[in-house]
């Protein structure tokens, strides 16, 4: 596997938390990277696979915003359901 398509696969599936983290809705982080709610909801299912392109627009927003702290990181995490 190309280091490109682990870093797909790796943002792919850490999509939810990660979104979660910066506090918006499947609706708002659709709007900022051009998708519908439901094409979200998709890739955070992992179908289907994200593309190159969405890979490249969800990078750009999350790099453009103020990074969660590391306090926000910590907190979210123990909050969430342990998964199985």
């Amino acid at each position: 596997m190309a280091s490109y398509d682990y870093s797909i696969t790796s943002l792919q599936s850490h999509l939810s938390m990660l979104r979660k983290l910066y506090g918006w809705t499947m609706e708002q982080f659709g709007d900022r990277i051009g998708v519908t709610k439901q094409t979200v909801s998709n890739l955070e299912r992992g179908k289907p696979k994200m593309t190159k392109l969405q890979y490249i627009a969800i990078r750009s927003v999350f790099e453009s915003e103020v990074r969660p702290s590391a306090a926000s990181v910590t907190t979210y995490l123990r909050s969430s359901p342990t998964r199985q």
